[in-house]
């Protein structure tokens, strides 16, 4: 159904016989926006208008300088893509080292991490658990594990301990992870 343009400023709609009246919609129509001022997606309302209407945005006003300091680090990561001498180029994650009793000391006292469960054998072979038995050679004879459903962090942990892209240097990081 395609809105008709009536001669003298009117919208008919297919389904009705009187126009809309133009007034009403220009209250809503969206025709010149004029910015004064850039945004960025930030913060809370900027102060642009609509036909001298304000105009909410998802952003907040920031100067040259801010912006400029703001999009460094990002830049940054997204020159290190094209430096093709750089296998990790745009790969790098930093991982903010938590206090120990976020992980190491949780996996320490792994019997009284359930109260009805002994969590250890869950929590061995870097959280994927003990390899289950094929005795009637149902599945592979590789990859099957006892896995509980609640060691995803321990196993997430332990992966990003071994990925060839961690960096130190936080300036050149793609992606932050709390580990």
């Amino acid at each position: 159904m395609v809105p008709l343009m009536i001669p003298g400023g009117g919208v008919k709609l297919p389904f009705s016989t009187n126009p809309v009246n133009n007034e009403f919609i220009d209250k809503f129509r969206v025709s010149e926006v004029r910015a004064d001022t850039e945004t960025t997606m930030k913060g809370l309302v900027s102060k642009s208008r609509v036909d001298g209407v304000p105009e909410v945005r998802v952003g907040k006003e920031l100067n040259k300088k801010d912006r400029v300091k703001e999009s460094f680090q990002f830049m940054k990561a997204l020159k290190a893509i094209e430096n093709k001498s750089d296998p990790c180029g745009g790969r790098y994650i930093y991982v903010h080292d938590l206090p120990p009793k976020f992980n190491e000391d949780m996996l320490k006292e792994c019997k009284s991490i359930s109260l009805w469960t002994n969590m250890c054998t869950f929590t061995s072979n870097a959280g994927l658990g003990p390899p289950l038995e094929n005795v009637e050679g149902v599945f592979s004879n590789t990859g099957w594990y006892a896995t509980n459903q609640f060691a995803v962090d321990v196993i997430f942990n332990n992966r990003m301990k071994q990925y060839e892209c961690l960096t130190k240097d936080s300036s050149l990081t793609s992606m932050y992870l709390c580990c």
